[in-house]
């Protein structure tokens, strides 16, 4: 075995053990220590994903493969964030402010950034859904610098930011899984436009329908539910 598919095979591995304990998670209370548990191995994980990435994507620009790794290096910046945010959103729940302090502003331009660079990189090289999938990235700089120019106020803005976080993670994962890992896994037609559709937008569609139903079932009873997973945690 290579080292380069022994990277592979970990980032892998990783990658299995996330989405697993993502869908574990998302089934269990919130608050319970269960949750916790599955939680930190999901967090684990996800950091496990990031780290093993990082030699991948070296070698997709070692090799020529400049796109890829433009790509690799987008998710890399997405998944970080979004397990950061929610990450910090729990350890700094009792001030906004420290919340947004904690690199929250170089984080929301490098986002902004990288997403701007698959766009222009999608145009120059006619790729659309690369380009298509810049947005997810100007969507989400655009939400962190909205955040950050109107903090809100009330005691439990760190529910919704944490599970904000989690799902950015899970969208990104789940992206990075279809595109990439399902490939190393079976054989799988690249000209299958639907295929290819569904494993870049795909995530997205199913992400967007489950924070509707967070924001439908937390929004409106935030600060109860705040509250509970708060204890739970002391």
């Amino acid at each position: 075995m290579t080292p380069y598919q022994l990277v592979v095979d970990t980032h892998l591995s990783f990658g299995t053990v996330a989405l697993t304990s993502f869908w574990i998670n998302a089934a269990l209370p919130k608050g319970t220590r269960l949750h916790r548990q599955v939680g930190a191995v999901y967090f684990l994980a996800i950091a496990g994903v990031i780290a093993s990435a990082l030699p991948l994507t070296a070698h997709a620009f070692v090799t020529g493969q400049t796109v890829t790794g433009v790509f690799l290096s987008y998710l890399v910046i997405l998944i970080g964030t979004t397990l950061w945010t929610a990450w910090r959103a729990i350890r700094d729940r009792a001030a906004v402010a420290t919340f947004i302090g904690h690199h929250y502003r170089p984080l929301a331009w490098l986002n902004l950034a990288s997403a701007l660079t698959v766009l222009v990189l999608g145009v120059v090289n006619h790729a659309p859904l690369l380009a298509g999938f810049s947005i997810y990235g100007l969507l989400a700089a655009g939400r962190m610098l909205q955040f950050m120019a109107k903090p809100p106020t009330e005691p439990s803005w760190w529910v919704q930011r944490h599970y904000l976080g989690i799902v950015g993670s899970g969208i990104a994962t789940h992206i990075a899984f279809l595109n990439f890992g399902l490939r190393s896994v079976i054989a799988l037609d690249r000209s299958d436009m639907a295929f290819y559709l569904l494993a870049w937008f795909g995530p997205v569609l199913v992400a967007i329908g489950i924070v509707r139903w967070l924001n439908h079932r937390y929004g409106r009873s935030a600060a109860r539910v705040g509250t509970v997973v708060q204890r739970s945690m002391t």
